[in-house]
C-alpha cells in the first residue's frame, strides 16, 4: 500500500490520480470522460498492458493524451 498510494513531496505539483484495479474480482470505477486530460505511460510497461491501456483508452476517453516514456540511452532520464 505504501508504494502504491505514497509519493515524494518533490512531485507535489502534479494532479495525480491513481487507479489500483483489483484483478480478484474487483470492480472498475466511472470516471466522466472529460475527467483525463493526460495518460504517461512508464518505460517499463509490457506491450500487452500497453495495448491493454491503448484500447480502454480510446473507447472510453477518446480526447486524452497518452504520453509514452523510455529511457533515454545517454542518462538517467526519460524521453518522450
Amino acid at each position: 500500500e505504501i508504494l502504491l498510494f505514497n509519493k515524494s513531496i518533490d512531485w507535489h505539483y502534479e494532479k495525480e490520480i491513481r487507479y489500483v484495479k483489483n484483478t480478484n474480482g474487483g470492480c472498475e470505477i466511472k470516471i466522466p470522460t472529460d475527467a483525463i486530460e493526460e495518460i504517461y505511460l512508464g518505460c517499463l510497461i509490457s506491450p500487452e498492458t500497453e495495448q491493454l491501456v491503448m484500447k480502454k483508452i480510446s473507447m472510453k476517453y477518446p480526447n486524452t493524451k497518452i504520453i509514452r516514456y523510455k529511457k533515454d540511452k545517454t542518462s538517467f532520464k526519460l524521453k518522450e
